[in-house]
C-alpha cells in the first residue's frame, strides 16, 4: 500500500459506517410505519398480534442501534404523565385500540425515512408500552393467536443488521 491509500483508508470506512447508519435510521422509520399498518383499524384492528410483536422486536432492535450509535444526541425528557392503565379491562377492542394509538404515535415519531432524529428516547419509551400491551393480548387470548403469519427465515434488514453485528460496526 502507497502512503496515500493508508491515509484514506479511515475515511472510507467512517463514510460507510455513516452510511450503514442511515440505513439502520431509514429501516427503523420504515418499521415504524409497519408497525401502525399491522394495528390498524383501532378497536377494529385484528386481535391476533403475532406479526405486531415480531415487528415491534424488529423495530426495538434498529432503536436500540440507533440509540448506541448516537449516545451524546440522546434527549431524555421527564417522565410522562400517568396515563388510566387500560389493562385494567377486560374489553379486548378497548385494549387493542389503545395499542393501535401507540403505534400511529411511534409512526409519527420515527416519520422521515433517513431524516428520522437519533434521538430516539420517545419512540422506545412508546415502544415498551406498546410491547406491554400487545403481550398481554397474546397471553390473555392465546386461542386468537396464531404463529402461521411470522416466518422462521430471516428478512433482508435482519441479515444486514445481523452482518454489521458482526463486523463491529453497529453495537446492540
Amino acid at each position: 500500500m502507497t502512503p496515500s491509500e493508508t491515509q484514506t483508508a479511515p475515511a472510507v470506512t467512517t463514510l460507510l459506517s455513516a452510511r450503514r447508519q442511515l440505513q439502520i435510521i431509514q429501516n427503523a422509520s420504515n418499521l415504524g410505519r409497519r408497525l401502525s399498518g399491522e394495528l390498524r383499524g383501532g378497536k377494529n384492528a385484528d386481535p391476533n398480534v403475532t406479526r405486531a410483536i415480531a415487528v415491534a422486536d424488529d423495530l426495538q432492535n434498529h432503536l436500540l442501534a440507533i440509540q448506541r450509535n448516537a449516545p451524546t444526541r440522546q434527549n431524555r425528557k421527564d417522565e410522562p404523565i400517568e396515563r388510566p392503565d387500560v389493562l385494567q379491562s377486560e374489553d379486548l377492542p378497548t385494549i387493542i385500540g389503545a395499542a393501535s394509538s401507540d403505534a400511529r404515535y411511534i409512526q409519527r415519531l420515527t416519520a422521515g425515512g433517513m431524516g428520522m432524529s437519533p434521538n430516539v428516547a420517545e419512540p422506545l419509551r412508546v415502544l415498551r408500552e406498546l410491547r406491554r400491551k400487545l403481550a398481554f393480548i397474546r397471553d390473555r387470548w392465546p386461542e386468537l393467536q396464531t404463529g402461521d403469519d411470522v416466518s422462521d427465515r430471516l428478512t433482508r434488514n435482519d441479515k444486514i443488521v445481523q452482518q454489521w453485528v458482526a463486523s463491529g460496526e453497529v453495537r446492540l
